[in-house]
This record gives C-alpha cells, structure tokens and sequence, in this order.
C-alpha cells in the first residue's frame, strides 16, 4: 500500500469538505475516488467536477457496495455522523470523523464500540491539538511544575448573523445539530480545554436562545468542578461583537498554584511564580506564532488541518498513534451534551466518563 495512493471515500461537499480536499491534495498519500453529496446533487456534481472525483452518490451505500476504499472521511452534518461512520467502520474501513464525534452519547459509545470489534481506526478532527502553544501547554502542566490546578476560565466569542442560519437549512437545528454555539462553535476550544485540564466532573448549566432564530442555543454559561478538584467557568455565545476578523475569540485561562497559563489574542503565555511569599512571576511564550482557535475554515490554521489528516494517513499505513483518537476526542463532546442536560433541569449533572 505504500507505493500506492489511498483510496479516499469523502462524505459530504460543503466548506468542510473542501478543506479536507485541499488537506488531502497536499499530502500526496491518497486521492478521493468516491463522494456522498447531501440533498443538493447539483452541488455535489459541482464539487465532483471541481475536484475530478470519479464516483458520486447521494448514498453512502452505493460506496460501499461499488468502490474500493481504504479510508473514509465523514463531514455531513454532525446527526448523521453516527450512522455513516458505524457502517464503514463494519465494512474495515478506518474513519476520519469531523467533529462532534456525534450529537448523542449513546451513539459515540457505539462507534468506538465497533472500531474496536472491527480493529479499525477512528480518529477525529481536533487541528488545535497540535498548536505549538497547547503542545508545550500541555508538557508544562503534565510535568506538575505548576503545582495544583484550582481555576479554570474558558470563553468562545463569535458571531454569527441572522443569514448565516437562514441560509443553511441545517445550522442552528438542533435535532441535526445537537445544539448550537457550544457543540458547533465552541467545541474546539472546549477540546483543548479538556486536553489540557481533564474530565469535568460535573456541571451547573443555562443556556438560552437570546438574538437569532434557531433551535439550539446561541449563548451558555456554565460552571464545572474537575476531576482534579479545580473550578471552572464556561462561557460560549455567538452574538458577540468582538473587534477581529469574523469575531472569533477563544480564550483559556489556567490558574494553578505557581503559575497561569492563557491562551488569548492568538498567543499562548506562561506566568510563572517565582516566590511563594510576593508577586514576582516571569512571562514565558509558549506559541511560536499567532495561533487561532476558528471554527470556520477562514479561521483556522489549516496546517494544523494538514498535520491531523496526515496523521491519519500514518495511522492507516504505519499504525501511527493518532492526535485525536475518538475514544480521547469523544470527552469535550461528552461536557457539551451534559450541559445541555444540565440546562434542561437546572440541576448539577455528573460528566459521563469512558474508558480512553
């Protein structure tokens, strides 16, 4: 298989998609044979043509009954994830999900479920994992020179205007969704903040629908205690008016006893203490450049989107460990879905936790 290209099932043909052609197209490895378009199959053929995709269907069926494929990469609309991933996944076919791994807890559990009966992989798209600031983020506190971790902050500002859920019968939805600005928006950065601080035990939620004509919620709030006894405020809207490029802002901030990190305007800093007894920290850079936490593809990194499908690769051909396995990249989902369960009876609601 190394002397030839992968053969590439693609599953979906919005924006998203077209990212993972480009991700694709610059690796070199594997090429797109197959394309499941949704109910538009005017715009699937458009993206056939643009990209040469010899095969399209609006049936993932038909792919798996005609063509050959080693690889499949699922970017429909986050309620169908489930379904299209699981019937690979029974045919050997290792899966390259987009996030959410899916919009119900139940259904994750059965897709990891059958990549471990079938031995196949099943990875996610998490790209901010392998940003350099939460890659030494994360060396500095797994190391525990910060000490204890006591107070974690996570917000996602955007915004999102009235014709941009107008214009897509799906965004906003929540039945094909599983919500809004937390599970859709916010879900990049919430991974980053469960990759960095860990499972949240339990969560107090609200959320509300306070400008925009949707289903799902376009602001939370929420409070959390973690498994290793810190605090935390979680904060998501898409109805901010934050002066950058399509007003996208995550923040983190990381207090522990002999330090805090924060991961803001696109930088990630360190302010470590350097006396128990009086205000002296010294600033340490952990990002080398400016980093974003986007949601939208003209926000991302989209080096970091090569390195997680390029990764992926390596997993099919070589076994290489991947940088967002499902049964890791499922928790920052998991949080999302029990804060809208918490917000449904405004009760504090335990985070369901599963073997990684």
């Amino acid at each position: 298989m190394e002397n030839k290209k992968l053969k590439v099932a693609l599953i979906g043909c919005g924006m998203i998609a077209a990212s993972h052609m480009d991700a694709i197209i610059n690796d070199k490895r594997a090429e797109v044979v197959a394309l499941v378009c949704g109910r538009d199959y005017e715009k699937g053929k458009k993206f056939k043509e643009k990209y040469n995709i010899p095969f399209l269907t609006n049936d993932y069926n038909e792919v798996l009954e005609k063509c050959s494929v080693d690889m499949a990469i699922v970017c429909n609309p986050s309620s169908y994830h489930g379904e299209v991933t699981i019937a690979f996944l029974n045919k050997q076919i290792p899966v390259l999900c987009e996030k959410p791994l899916d919009v119900k807890i139940d259904t994750m559990t059965a897709m990891i479920d059958a990549a471990n009966k079938n031995n196949v992989l099943l990875g996610c798209v998490f790209p901010n994992r392998t940003q350099s600031g939460i890659v030494n983020a994360k060396k500095v506190l797994d190391s525990g020179e910060l000490g204890k971790m006591r107070i974690v902050e996570f917000q996602y500002r955007g915004y999102r205007s009235h014709s941009y859920y107008a214009n897509s019968y799906w965004r906003g939805d929540k039945e094909i969704n599983g919500g809004g600005c937390l599970i859709n928006q916010g879900s990049h950065g919430i991974d980053a903040l469960i990759y960095l601080c860990g499972n949240v035990k339990k969560v107090c939620a609200v959320t509300d629908i306070m400008g925009r004509k949707m289903t799902g919620e376009d602001t939370a709030n929420a409070l959390m205690e973690f498994d290793n006894g810190a605090h935390g405020m979680l904060m998501g809207t898409v109805l901010s008016y934050f002066p950058e490029k399509n007003s996208e802002c995550d923040r983190i901030r990381i207090e522990c006893e002999r330090g805090t990190i924060v991961f803001a305007d696109g930088k990630t800093m360190l302010y470590k203490s350097l006396s128990d007894d009086e205000f002296n920290v010294e600033e340490i850079q952990l990002s080398d450049k400016v980093e974003s936490f986007g949601e939208s593809p003209e926000d991302m990194d989209m080096n970091a989107h090569f390195e997680v499908v390029s990764n992926f690769i390596d997993g099919v051909l070589y076994g290489k460990e991947l940088i967002a396995p499902a049964s890791d990249a499922r928790r920052g989902i998991d949080l999302i879905l029990t804060i809208y369960e918490s917000a449904k009876t405004n009760e504090w609601k335990e985070v369901p936790h599963f073997d990684i």
